[in-house]
């Protein structure tokens, strides 16, 4: 009995792990090179054309700015980085700059430093939302998912229905302990919004299931699975939520869509590897806990 609820035990955390911490726990990794909004160069390219014509701009670092950001957009961004220490070095007090300094370091992983220099950018200019929300993700970077809400609570102070900063701020809430309400909270917005529906639809089962309100959040993630028939989360949800109950048929069930519909090596080797353990389960001739505290009080198990 010990052993089995160690494994389940075991199994719950790595599926937190998995299924709430996946897009931040490489750094930034590949939620950063995905999002457009952190990674529109057009922002550098209207940057270095308002720079060109900004008073007293120094000329040398104009034409070093403007390469530089041409590189960027060929995505050679070792060489803009670069390039724009030395523009920096020419003008230091130019926000813009430091921004795409602090781009071309988020993207090559550099995250403390990218923090630095859109820290600086923001110094000098604190009315841009995409420093902030750039500086959130070099945060991210380093694991501090706290300052990252705060650089976000920046942008939603003045706009509260900033989609991207609102999607972001779920998932970074989402790997704080005790955020969940908050959580919720900015899901319900963002999906009054009609933004991002299902990926939020989603979101918001994990967190209701953490909270175990594991009706509303199997209705979640039915909703998420209608509007999104072929994405991973909402098996994977509905997964953790039957295999917590001890329902490991369905959970096996689950596991094996999700690893069908998933794109994550992690996330379809977890997948695989909880579906043996229920098909493992399911061949014990007793397969319900004997220990109701396992899963708390009132919650009903299955035996099959």
């Amino acid at each position: 009995m010990m052993h089995k609820t160690s494994l389940i035990l075991k199994s719950l955390t790595l599926a937190a792990i998995i299924c709430t911490g996946a897009s931040l726990s490489a750094g930034a990794g590949d939620l950063n090179r995905a999002d457009p909004f952190a990674y529109s160069v057009q922002n550098d390219v209207r940057a270095a054309q308002d720079y060109l014509h900004k008073n007293g701009h120094d000329p040398k670092a104009a034409k070093l700015y403007e390469q530089a950001v041409e590189l960027m957009r060929k995505q050679r961004v070792i060489q803009a980085k670069l390039m724009l220490d030395e523009v920096t070095n020419l003008d230091g007090h130019a926000a813009e700059i430091y921004n795409s300094k602090g781009y071309c370091q988020l993207w090559m992983g550099n995250y403390q430093p990218g923090v630095e220099s859109m820290t600086k950018a923001i110094a000098i200019d604190p009315t841009k939302p995409i420093y902030f929300y750039r500086k959130a993700l070099c945060h991210i970077g380093t694991f501090d998912q706290e300052s990252a809400v705060k650089a976000l609570d920046q942008i939603l102070e003045k706009k509260p229905d900033d989609c991207n900063a609102l999607r972001l701020q779920i998932r970074c809430l989402k790997s704080i302990p005790n955020e969940e309400k908050k959580a919720i909270e900015d899901c319900n917005r963002l999906i009054k919004l009609n933004a991002y529906k299902a990926e939020t639809l989603c979101q918001r089962g994990e967190l209701l299931s953490r909270l175990k309100q594991d009706d509303k959040a199997l209705q979640d993630f039915e909703a998420s699975q209608k509007l999104d028939p072929t994405s991973s989360g909402p098996f994977i949800g509905r997964a953790n939520i039957f295999y917590k109950q001890g329902n490991y048929k369905l959970a096996a069930e689950n596991y094996t869509a999700a690893s069908v519909y998933s794109r994550d090596a992690d996330q379809i080797n977890f997948c695989f590897v909880q579906k043996n353990t229920c098909l493992g389960f399911l061949k014990q001739k007793k397969t319900t806990p004997s220990s109701p505290d396992l899963y708390g009080p009132g919650v009903r198990h299955n035996n099959l």
